[in-house]
């Protein structure tokens, strides 16, 4: 299956793209085609439950995780209000921090300008 929206796999943390990332249902959880299994999405093992230390590890490595994830899409969400800002700036009208949203995700976008292909390519290589 197709993802139909933009985000992060809550169990192995590599990013999907809308339309793009084909993704799988595995022990109950949709995850990122061809990923590996990560650890913590069996709940049992052999019919016994994980010790609580083995599950709070799992939980602290989840955690964690997510931590990474919440940083990068801050620091993203930044670099592309600054590059929306940008081309505000230059004269685009309309939503720029949604153009700058649709290219991240692959848009193709013709410049009318060196300044706004120079705005976004420079976004683009900020970007994690």
């Amino acid at each position: 299956m197709i993802a139909k929206y933009d985000g992060y796999c809550k169990v192995t943390g590599q990013k999907i793209v809308a339309g793009k990332t084909e993704i799988v249902k595995i022990n109950g959880k949709w995850q990122a085609k061809g990923q590996p299994v990560a650890q913590g999405t069996i709940v049992t093992k052999h019919g016994n439950q994980y010790s609580s230390q083995e599950w709070t590890e799992m939980q602290a490595q989840f955690a964690a995780r997510q931590e990474e994830n919440d940083a990068i899409d801050e620091h993203n969400e930044r670099i592309m209000k600054e590059a929306a800002d940008a081309l505000t700036a230059d004269g685009v009208t309309g939503n720029t921090y949604g153009i700058c949203w649709k290219i991240f995700n692959g848009a193709e976008v013709s410049f009318t300008s060196d300044t706004r292909r120079q705005i976004v390519e420079r976004m683009m290589s900020q970007l994690k």
